[in-house]
């Protein structure tokens, strides 16, 4: 009665905070390989240093082990980044859900988490709803364009539950 409007039902909160559909093609990233591949043969390079130093070897043979642990590490990174290669699709998101759809295999459902953001570079988990094995991914913003706020948007927002009775929460 007092002529003071009604606030907005809950759906129009629901819409405000729903992200807009978005689809960006993945793409493997050199710069993101180079620097696994990078901490990968440090790692190597470090244990076996490591693990010489304990055992009490000369300095020489030490040396020796972390070169070739580091040469062995880079070698399996760029093997298994080769097999990754064919990690080439493209992940959307509707609404409502995410979708992986690579080129070569079979579409799916599932959700994203960011793992690791790095402005222009984000590490991103997608985990299949069938119960498949998780995907790694890297998102460039060179990837997305002009549509990298709308991606970043879509990652870090609520995503909406299918309650019992049908509604989205």
């Amino acid at each position: 009665c007092s002529g003071a409007p009604e606030p907005p039902a809950a759906e129009s909160f629901r819409a405000m905070h729903a992200a807009p559909p978005v689809r960006m093609r993945l793409v493997p990233d050199r710069a993101w390989r180079a620097f696994g591949t990078f901490c990968l043969a440090l790692a190597g390079a470090g244990f076996a240093a490591w693990v010489s130093q304990h055992a009490r070897v000369p300095a020489a043979i030490t040396a020796g082990m972390a070169i070739a642990a580091a040469t062995a590490s880079v070698l399996c990174a760029r093997a298994w980044l080769r097999r990754a290669d064919g990690d080439v699709g493209e992940l959307a998101w509707d609404g409502a859900q995410w979708r992986w759809l690579p080129q070569c295999g079979e579409h799916c459902v599932g959700d994203v988490r960011v793992m690791l953001d790095l402005g222009a570079w984000l590490l991103l988990r997608f985990e299949p709803a069938a119960g498949r094995r998780a995907r790694w991914m890297v998102a460039t913003s060179a990837m997305a364009g002009p549509a990298w706020p709308a991606w970043r948007a879509a990652l870090y927002s609520r995503r909406p539950r299918a309650l019992a009775g049908g509604d989205l929460k």
